[in-house]
């Protein structure tokens, strides 16, 4: 894992500008609070071969960035997870999920470093918001085990949204990266914030988003309102421009990938 630069801000408030969306993604809001609807079905994971998918979507796919955004339920399974060829992000929202000594329960998360290999066990029923980019290969002697995002660690105040977007006092904010892959394109951490709003603005990047506490209001393009508490997640593709609301502070697991 390379060193922390905060290139990426972990903040969906945050985007300054829009870089061109390519022309075979959608842009709309992913609801991960009921099983995945759209998508393209997906008949297993090219990284966990032998495990049977009960069902699998496809959500966001650049194969020519080495990126996807899945989610699956699975069926029960017990082995070796070989090494892996990519980054992987897990959310566990069903179930649980043994991997490398480390179980992952329902509304945690996880990062499986590309390279790592080990043992991985998971339940009937078990379901899983899946990110993976490939990255780069991990250096000479890198820490290949499991990174869980620490949740209850104190957060390093960080930059909030841009003023100008602003339709409240300026809150302050905090966050603490987990995981950066060395090319700073796939960063994952913990945010938080005190209470703001904010107008429409187009993501400069995808962001899954988790909330650990508060609640969050999040407009879609269509005047669509959505409220989001904690242990409820969602994504944002980049190219969305979604208003922003929160009354009480927030926490969250974030989740960004940035094309080039």
């Amino acid at each position: 894992m390379a060193p922390i630069s905060g290139k990426l801000r972990g903040n969906a408030a945050n985007c300054q500008g829009t870089p061109p969306v390519s022309a075979s993604l959608t842009t709309y809001l992913l609801d991960f609070r009921q099983p995945a609807q759209g998508g393209a079905p997906l008949a297993g994971l090219d990284w966990l071969p032998g495990a049977g998918l009960a069902e699998g979507r496809m959500l966001r796919h650049q194969p020519e960035h080495g990126y996807a955004v899945a989610e699956v339920s699975l069926s029960v399974f017990s082995g070796a997870l070989p090494a892996l060829d990519k980054h992987v992000f897990l959310l566990v929202q069903a179930g649980a999920v043994t991997v490398g000594g480390e179980t992952i329960k329902t509304g945690e998360t996880v990062v499986l470093p590309r390279g790592f290999a080990g043992p991985w066990a998971h339940a009937e029923g078990t379901r899983l918001v899946v990110i993976s980019y490939v990255g780069e290969a991990p250096a000479a002697g890198a820490a290949l085990a499991p990174v869980r995002p620490d949740v209850t660690a104190p957060l390093e105040p960080c930059g909030g949204p841009s003023a100008a977007l602003l339709t409240t006092t300026a809150p302050s904010c905090a966050k603490r990266m987990s995981f950066e892959d060395s090319t700073e394109q796939f960063e994952i951490g913990v945010w938080g914030s005190t209470p703001y709003a904010r107008r429409p603005n187009a993501f400069g990047h995808d962001e899954l988003m988790f909330l650990l506490e508060g609640a969050v209001t999040i407009t879609d393009p269509d005047g669509v309102a959505a409220t989001y508490k904690a242990g409820e997640g969602f994504l944002i593709p980049r190219g969305t421009p979604c208003a922003w609301e929160n009354t009480v502070p927030v926490k969250k697991v974030f989740v960004c990938f940035s094309e080039a």
